[in-house]
Order: C-alpha cells, then sequence, then structure tokens
C-alpha cells in the first residue's frame, strides 16, 4: 500500500513541479544564449543585468518555496484538511501515510536543490571553467589529503548529513501541522506556534551539543604540556577528530530529532486527529 500512496503523491505533485522545473531551466538556457552573444553583453552590462538578476532570481526562490509549500500543503490537506475524512478512512496505517509523504517531498526537495544549483553553475560559468572543473576538484582533494582528511569520506559526510536534515525539517513541519490542529479553528496559529517552539528546542539542543564537542577538543589541546607536543597535537589529527565529532553530533541530533517527531506526528494522527 505504501508503494501505492507514493505513487499517486508522485503524479499529483509531478503537475506542480515538472512545469516549473521546465520553467527554471528555459531561463537559464535562455541567459546562457543571451550572455554568450558578445552586443547582447555589451547591453546587459546596465540596468537590464540587473533586471534579468532580479527575475531570475525570483525563479530560483519561486522554485525553492513551492517546494516546501507543496510539501506542506499535501500534508495538511490531505491528513488534517478536508480530504482527510477520505484518506483516514482507507485500511492504511497513519505512519505509512507518513512514509509516502515524507518520500515524496523529500525527493522533490532534493531534485530542486540540485536543479537550482546545476541551473546556477550553467548560467555562470564558461567553456573554460568547464575545462579546469576536474583539476579543481582534483585541487580540492589533494587539499584535503594534506590536512590527513579523506576527501571522499568528507563528501559522504555532507551528503548524508543534508538528507538527514531534508528529512528531519520535513518531518518537523510535519508534527508542527499535527499539534496545530489541536487549537481548533485556529490551526495555523497553532501550527506556526508550535514550529517556533520546537525551532528553540533544538537550537538550544544543537547549542550545548556543539559546546559538548568543542570542549572535549579544546581540552584535548589543554593537555599538552609542551609546545612541541601541542604544535605537534595540532597538526596531527585532534582537529580532524573535533571536525568529524562535530558532523557526527549534528548527524545524531537530526537524526533523533527527526525520529521523535515522526513518532510525534504518528502518534497525533492515531490518537489526538481533530478534522473539524
Amino acid at each position: 500500500m505504501l508503494a501505492k500512496l507514493i505513487k499517486y503523491e508522485f503524479k499529483a505533485t509531478a503537475r506542480v513541479f515538472l512545469p516549473a522545473y521546465l520553467a527554471l531551466l528555459l531561463v537559464t538556457v535562455l541567459g546562457k544564449v543571451l550572455l554568450s552573444i558578445p552586443p547582447v553583453q555589451q547591453l546587459l552590462n546596465g540596468a537590464v543585468a540587473g533586471i534579468f538578476v532580479v527575475i531570475y532570481t525570483l525563479f530560483i526562490i519561486g522554485v525553492l518555496f513551492l517546494t516546501f509549500f507543496i510539501s506542506v500543503q499535501r500534508f495538511y490537506r490531505n491528513l488534517l484538511g478536508d480530504e482527510g475524512y477520505l484518506m483516514h478512512t482507507l485500511p492504511v496505517k497513519p505512519s505509512t501515510h507518513i512514509w509516502a509523504k515524507l518520500i515524496t517531498s523529500s525527493v522533490w526537495y532534493v531534485a530542486s536543490g540540485v536543479l537550482v544549483v546545476a541551473a546556477i553553475l550553467l548560467l555562470a560559468m564558461n567553456m573554460e571553467s568547464y575545462r579546469k572543473l576536474p583539476e579543481f576538484i582534483a585541487l580540492f582533494f589533494e587539499a584535503m589529503g594534506r590536512l590527513g582528511i579523506h576527501g571522499w569520506l568528507l563528501v559522504v559526510e555532507v551528503v548524508v548529513l543534508i538528507l538527514i536534515e531534508i528529512l528531519s525539517s520535513i518531518l518537523m513541519f510535519y508534527v508542527s501541522m499535527g499539534i496545530g490542529q489541536l487549537f481548533g479553528k485556529q490551526k495555523l496559529l497553532g501550527s506556526i506556534l508550535a514550529y517556533i517552539g520546537l525551532t528553540f528546542v533544538l537550537q538550544i539542543v544543537a547549542v550545548v551539543g556543539m559546546v559538548i564537542v568543542v570542549a572535549v577538543g579544546a581540552d584535548v589541546f589543554a593537555s599538552s604540556s609542551q609546545l612541541e607536543i601541542m604544535l605537534e597535537s595540532i597538526s596531527s589529527k585532534e582537529p580532524l577528530m573535533i571536525l568529524h565529532g562535530i558532523f557526527l553530533t549534528a548527524l545524531g541530533i537530526n537524526v533523533v530529532w527527526g525520529v521523535g517527531c515522526f513518532l510525534g506526528t504518528r502518534y497525533l494522527l492515531a490518537k489526538k486527529l481533530n478534522l473539524e
């Protein structure tokens, strides 16, 4: 049943996202073509360039906001709004509904992010930049290697952290709406207040976690009694351990927070659902 719900979600949301993606790509290609023509380049040195940048920026902001809006709207309308009466009569557990929304939204978040980055690079980079890109990547990994950092490990950690952050953020929106629906006719206000409160708590937890990691790292440096030992310590793996610790702390906080938000949303949909 989960596969059917995901398929249904993709069909419903693709009708919105695909035209938006196509519009962004067309504007990007048009801008690239115009900027490649010398007379147009001279013309765009003035106010026209500023207008194009504003329009292009609005397109990018629009795509990103659309991703957020559709994610929130689909969850609220299907599970907490008028369509909730039908959706909750299906022989499906609340957790299945959550997974279907979460997986679909996450895919669109990633797709929107990749598309926006690719569009900006396509517009900003020229042929010389494309030729030098492999060299730049090689220099990056070489520099990381000199610092004792495994380049690919760093990339994997960053990608995993981004993905977990996306999942955790979406789930926090879901549980906020789940709390907000308990406010009766003031569901929107309740959802906003719940999100603000949860964000405040998350920030406190994150700050405390980072302070602990940095404090532990500082103790490592302070334990070196001689200057030579301290400098050798700094040039070795201790700073990298702190960086790795920060990544793991951020990852752990997001995983625990996401699981908590998921369980909270499931409980609210199963035990405290209010569709009035």
